[in-house]
C-alpha cells in the first residue's frame, strides 16, 4: 500500500521453520514500489532459507561498521586502516553510531554532510568512508536500499587550487640555492632527491643506504614511512605495486649523497650510534629516530617564508620532475614509470599542464621556423 510518497510493506509472511511459529512483516519508508518488492521478495526467501531471524535483527550502525572494519583491514596498509578508523570514531560514530542502522533516515546524512561540507576541506573523503558501513548493510540485507541515492553532495566552493602550481627549472634551483646556504645539510640532500627523482616524501623518508646503487647510479624504491594505528611512523609497503621502483640519479646528486653518508656517519658516531649497520636510513633525527612525514612539510615552509620563494607543497616536487622530464621531451610511458604512477592518466594530467604551454607558444615558434 501507499502512504503519502512511500510504500509500505505490511502482512503476514510465513511460517518459520524454527520455530514453527507464523511471522507477519511490517516495515514502512520504501520510496518505490520496486524497493518495497525487492525487500518483500528477499524476506521471504530469507524465511525459506531459515536465515530470516538474523537477517531481520536490527544491528546498530556501530555494529555493523565493526562488523565491516574486519575485512577492511585486511585489504588495506596500516596506516590507511589507521586513518580510516580515526575519522570514523571523530567524525561518524559520534552521531549516528547508536543508532539502528534501518532505522537511520537520508535526511540525517544529509544534515551531517552539510555540516561537514561547512567545517572540513576533505567533507568529500568523510562521507566516504561513512557510506562504507551502509554498502556492507546493503550486501547482506541488513538495510534495503542505497542510501547515497537519496544524499545529495553539496557542490565545492572552495577556489581549487593551481594545478599548475610546481616550480619551473629556474625557481629549482633558486630553492635548491638557498638551501644549500642554510645551515641544516639534510634539507637540501632531502629536497635534491626529491626534485632529481620525483621520488614521494614518504619513499624518500624510507630509504636504507643499501637501496643506493653508487656504482650504477641507481636508487631501488621498495617502501615507504606511514603511521601506524598509534599515530607512530613506520616503514610500510609501497603506496601501489607500481611504487616499487628503479631510479637512475645524476652524477651530482650521486655526490650530494656521498657527501652526506659521511656527514651523517661523523653526527652519529659522536652520539655513539654505529651508521654502518645494513639498514641505516638516510634521513634520522634524534637518536637515528625514523622521520615524521609531516616533518619535512616544515622544512620547506620555513625556507620558502625565510627567502620569499613561490609557496608550493612537498608534493609540488614530484609534479615539478614530472614537469621537466616531459619538456625536454621524455616519451609518457617514461614518466609514468619513474614517477610510479599506476594509472597513466595521473601522468597525462600532469602532461597536458606542459603541453598547455607550448600550445601557447607553437604559432610564434612556427612563424620563426618558417621564417617568412
Amino acid at each position: 500500500t501507499t502512504k503519502g510518497t512511500f510504500w509500505r510493506v505490511s502482512g503476514y509472511l510465513g511460517i518459520n521453520p524454527t520455530t514453527g511459529q507464523q511471522v507477519n512483516i511490517n516495515k514502512r519508508g520504501f520510496a518505490s514500489k520496486r524497493e518495497a518488492m525487492l525487500y518483500f521478495s528477499e524476506a521471504v526467501t530469507n524465511l525459506e532459507k531459515n536465515i530470516y531471524e538474523v537477517k531481520s535483527s536490527s544491528k546498530t550502525y556501530k555494529q555493523v561498521y565493526e562488523e565491516w572494519l574486519e575485512q577492511y583491514k585486511q585489504d588495506v596498509k596500516e596506516s590507511t586502516y589507521h586513518q580510516m578508523i580515526t575519522s570514523m570514531n571523530k567524525d561518524v560514530l559520534p552521531y549516528i553510531g547508536n543508532l539502528k542502522i534501518d532505522k537511520i533516515q537520508p535526511v540525517k546524512i544529509q544534515q551531517l554532510l552539510n555540516d561537514w561540507h561547512k567545517r572540513y576541506v576533505n567533507y568529500k573523503k568523510m562521507y566516504w568512508r561513512m557510506l562504507k558501513p551502509f554498502e556492507y548493510a546493503l550486501k547482506h540485507g541488513y538495510i534495503h536500499f542505497r542510501i547515497e541515492d537519496r544524499i545529495t553532495i553539496p557542490k565545492d566552493k572552495r577556489i581549487k587550487a593551481d594545478k599548475k602550481q610546481f616550480y619551473t627549472k629556474d625557481e629549482l634551483q633558486e630553492l635548491l640555492s638557498c638551501m644549500e646556504q642554510n645551515i641544516q645539510p639534510i634539507w637540501y640532500v632531502f629536497f635534491r632527491l626529491l626534485a632529481f627523482t620525483g621520488m614521494r616524501k614518504g619513499e624518500a623518508l624510507a630509504l636504507e643506504w643499501s637501496d643506493i646503487d653508487f656504482d650504477n647510479k641507481i636508487i631501488h624504491i621498495t617502501k615507504g614511512v606511514s603511521l601506524d594505528e598509534n599515530d607512530i611512523p613506520i616503514i610500510s609497503t609501497p603506496k601501489t605495486n607500481k611504487s616499487v621502483r628503479s631510479v637512475s640519479i645524476d652524477n651530482e646528486t650521486v655526490l650530494t649523497l656521498k657527501k652526506w653518508k659521511l656527514e651523517q656517519a661523523k653526527k652519529l658516531m659522536k652520539k655513539g650510534i654505529n651508521s654502518l649497520n645494513k639498514h641505516q636510513l638516510l634521513f634520522t633525527y634524534h637518536n637515528n629516530k625514523l622521520y615524521r612525514p609531516c616533518y619535512v612539510n616544515d622544512w620547506l615552509d620555513t625556507i620558502i617564508n625565510t627567502y620569499g620563494l613561490k609557496k608550493i607543497t612537498i608534493h609540488g616536487f614530484r609534479h615539478s620532475h614530472c614537469s621537466l622530464l616531459f619538456e625536454m621531451g621524455t616519451p609518457i610511458q617514461v614518466v609514468q614509470e619513474r614517477l610510479g604512477h599506476t594509472n597513466i592518466k595521473t601522468t597525462m594530467d600532469i602532461y597536458t599542464h606542459v603541453t598547455e604551454k607550448q600550445r601557447d607558444e607553437i604559432a610564434d615558434n612556427f612563424a620563426k621556423y618558417v621564417n617568412f
